[in-house]
């Protein structure tokens, strides 16, 4: 029997033993990248249309493994309450000591059995308030600790969010490269045409297809960063492949730009008395009080209820050959119960310089929140600073592409009539190129500024 019970022991323990870990948490056990080791994936993509960045959050917040800890934490601040309200019950205990001794007597071998039994039972009626102050920062810490999850979640949103413009923002520098290479080839077989004629010098058709092949290039290097930020958004998301189908289609941002009026006080006063990691310092700073009071009970007198019932027997019915210690048989109960008061009258002043070590901790914490106060109103206003100049700049720009564009068609004409030269067209053709890139990256900025400065004030989509 002895055997088959550390045989069970040796096999939990080297087979990891029978705790089964969450299903979005056993990633980290594969180490060879097949379909066969991957399972298929759990979060659902929209079957019909485009992801909107929306649907990328919520989903993220299904699949994220790492926001899925936080709500185990939770759990685990939930349970050390639970615990925490255990210290007022009695504590009832027992202990069985069988046993056999073996000795000799006379040139003869004698054993004498036994067995003890116990029941004890204790009860703190007063521990100088220890309790009272472990249960009130054990409540906080529960509270603390979904603070701290709905600021995994802020962070979680900005990040999916800022991502999901990341890839907007490459797929629409595809289609701007794209754009400027089907002008080129236009521009390059009407060269051609003209080459043909004798109107122009070979130099015109190859300066085209030299710009043809940096347009071309300028689309690999946008398809490059559109699948780079794929990546980086379908991890945000828990995607296990870590990217999406191919033919998965991305649907882009409403334009926020008249969204914002509000001076940036609104969203300080937003923050100071929203942002979940402000409110869980608060809690901090309130478990880190009552750890504070708990050192005075040190001080203070103990007073603990206790009772004990024992059971003992004694036999020496198979003693062996000794008939005078042979037959002896002894049974008894015992039971007792009273109180115990305890009052350290002097220890070194160690109480009370943990009293005061626990004080400066405290201060220390209370200024150190107040400069993470200090790091939110900053970061408030720098985003607030930053959404208004990305504003104006991407409504600064968006106009200078579309004055670009009219100039470029413009000059266009003039080209094929000979009234400019090349260098002009090139420069035409680049400047408006630019324009659009800058304009488009302008709104991009602008866009996650806005999501920046929505989460710094603590204002959450859903």
């Amino acid at each position: 029997m002895r055997r088959s019970y550390l045989a069970i022991a040796a096999a939990l323990i080297f087979s990891g033993g029978c705790y089964s870990p969450p299903e979005a948490g056993r990633l980290i056990m594969l180490r060879q990248y097949t379909i066969e080791q991957n399972p298929p994936e759990t979060e659902k993509l929209p079957e019909e249309g485009s992801l909107t960045l929306n649907a990328a959050q919520k989903i993220a917040l299904e699949n994220n493994p790492s926001y899925l800890a936080v709500f185990h934490a939770l759990r685990s601040a939930k349970l050390r309450c639970y615990q925490a309200w255990g210290a007022y019950s009695p504590d009832i205990g027992a202990a069985v000591a069988p046993g056999d001794q073996l000795f000799r007597t006379g040139g003869s071998t004698d054993n004498l059995f036994y067995n003890f039994t116990t029941v004890q039972a204790s009860w703190v009626a007063f521990d100088g308030l220890v309790r009272e102050f472990e249960l009130a920062a054990a409540v906080h810490g529960e509270t603390r600790q979904e603070f701290l999850n709905a600021d995994q979640k802020r962070i979680l949103l900005r990040g999916v969010g800022c991502a999901f413009l990341d890839v907007i923002d490459a797929k629409t520098q595809i289609a701007i490269a794209a754009a400027n290479a089907e002008f080129l080839k236009l521009q390059l077989a009407e060269a051609e045409k003209k080459f043909c004629a004798g109107d122009i010098q070979r130099s015109d058709v190859l300066n085209f297809s030299a710009k043809l092949k940096q347009a071309e290039q300028s689309i690999v290097r946008a398809g490059q960063s559109f699948e780079l930020a794929k990546t980086s958004l379908a991890v945000l998301m828990g995607r296990r492949s870590g990217c999406f189908p191919d033919n998965q289609e991305f649907e882009p941002t409403e334009d926020n730009a008249a969204t914002d009026s509000l001076p940036v006080d609104y969203y300080l006063d937003c923050a100071l008395n929203n942002r979940p990691d402000l409110n869980a310092l608060r809690e901090d700073l309130t478990i880190g009080k009552f750890a504070y009071y708990a050192t005075f009970s040190s001080f203070m007198p103990q007073l603990q209820l206790y009772a004990n019932y024992s059971n003992s027997v004694s036999d020496t019915s198979n003693s062996g050959n000794n008939p005078m210690f042979a037959g002896f048989t002894d049974q008894g109960n015992s039971f007792s119960y009273g109180a115990l008061a305890y009052m350290d009258i002097f220890n070194g002043f160690r109480s009370f310089n943990q009293a005061r070590a626990a004080r400066a901790m405290l201060d220390a914490a209370w200024l150190n929140a107040s400069g993470k106060w200090l790091a939110a109103v900053e970061e408030v206003r720098n985003a607030k600073i930053n959404l208004d100049n990305a504003r104006q700049l991407a409504k600064l720009t968006g106009e200078s592409a579309v004055i670009l564009r009219e100039q470029r068609d413009l000059v266009a004409k003039e080209y094929r009539i000979g009234e400019v030269n090349i260098v002009r067209m090139n420069e035409a053709q680049t400047d408006f190129v630019v324009a659009e890139q800058t304009a488009n990256s302008a709104a991009t900025r602008a866009a996650k500024a806005w999501i920046e400065l929505e989460a710094a004030a603590g204002l959450q989509p859903f």
